[in-house]
């Protein structure tokens, strides 16, 4: 029995060792990143200068990044195999489907507590048309994105390193760039002009493992050097020009916060790119590596419950900001709401075969 159990324990530090604790880091930041996106509102409103404006506005660009590195890291993780259709679709149904109409369903009906049948065919359509709870659309678009995954997969087997970067390039200026340029100089370009292959997230799904999986973009101190300088250049530029375009054309809403432009592509891989030069070789103790890798396994848990329980806890942040300022009281709000939710997954998934889902 000792040996069983000693034979046990190896086999699960060498999965430890094996594993590229960076991508659950990775999983762990953007996750934090999305409540930072989904609160940010406690701190300013887009359409009002106000004293800490910039600060704030700064952090919401940096916040938009989580949900193109969870599909960079979707990418990673299952381009790298063949995939059958029938594994996608236990994926999707098991790991996508249930978990989100079980956590669609409580949030519908804790809003709408009438049970009759014509309130639950009301459910049935707002689950359809992803009305239950706003932030849900990234786990629809995830469902599509899976669908495509046993064609994507043939697609890039294929693919050398050339093909990626030119198809990397082509989202870039169409998708990137030109949208941006036609914004700013008023020259429209046709709806009928579209790449179909180059879509919102079929890049950062492709980028994902490239990147990461290929590893075909190597960590260097010079590598780190550039990135810092893009992600702060395009850090800069877009806040520097939302801030005009509020100022003196007083747009309601934030023309580049669209993931698919080209500040947040650099910035998404920017960012990417440091977490992996500075966490790909470093070697954590075993009880370090194990609490992060149950971090970041209660991440997709902790993306379901946020939104249902974010307005409970606005009252933390408010006593932040008494004390040490809104744009600080937000981000600790945020650690603060992380944990909490962090808690709440680890309980839930000691609940009967409640890890299967989340």
């Amino acid at each position: 029995m000792e040996n069983i159990i000693n034979k046990n324990d190896n086999m699960k530090t060498e999965k430890i060792k094996s594993r590229k604790i960076y991508l659950d880091i990775l999983r762990i930041l953007a996750c934090y990143l999305v409540l930072i996106c989904h609160t940010i509102e406690f701190t300013y409103k887009s359409n009002v200068i106000e004293e800490n404006w910039i600060f704030s506005n700064a952090l919401y660009y940096i916040s938009k990044i989580a949900v193109p590195i969870f599909f960079m890291l979707s990418g990673s993780l299952i381009l790298r195999r063949d995939i059958g259709y029938k594994q996608i679709l236990n994926k999707i149904v098991f790991r996508l489907l249930i978990p989100l109409f079980v956590v669609s369903f409580l949030a519908y009906f804790k809003l709408n507590p009438i049970f009759t049948f014509e309130n639950l065919l009301n459910f049935f359509r707002a689950f359809c048309n992803a009305d239950v709870l706003l932030s849900y659309w990234f786990i629809y678009s995830l469902i599509g994105m899976y669908i495509c995954t046993p064609f994507l997969r043939k697609m890039v087997k294929n693919m050398d390193k050339k093909d990626f970067l030119i198809f990397f390039s082509i989202f870039i200026i169409v998708t990137g760039i030109l949208p941006i340029f036609s914004y700013y100089t008023n020259l429209k370009i046709t709806e009928y002009f579209v790449v179909p292959i180059i879509g919102r997230w079929i890049p950062y799904y492709l980028l994902g493992y490239f990147m990461f999986e290929k590893n075909e973009i190597k960590s260097t101190n010079k590598g780190a050097i550039i990135a810092t300088a893009i992600g702060i250049i395009s850090l800069i530029i877009s806040v520097v020009l939302t801030y005009l375009d509020v100022k003196y054309k007083q747009t309601p809403t934030m023309f580049l916060d669209k993931v698919d432009y080209i500040n947040l592509f650099a910035l998404t891989v920017s960012i990417a790119y440091l977490i992996k030069y500075f966490f790909e070789n470093k070697v954590f103790s075993g009880t370090i590596s194990k609490i992060i890798i149950n971090v970041s396994e209660c991440t997709f848990g902790m993306y379901l419950i946020h939104h249902i329980l974010i307005g409970r806890y606005e009252y933390i942040y408010k006593f932040l900001e008494n004390y040490i300022g809104s744009t600080l009281g937000i981000i600790l709000h945020n650690v603060v709401f992380f944990s909490i939710l962090f808690i709440i997954i680890c309980i839930i998934r000691k609940l009967p075969y409640a890890k299967k889902f989340i």
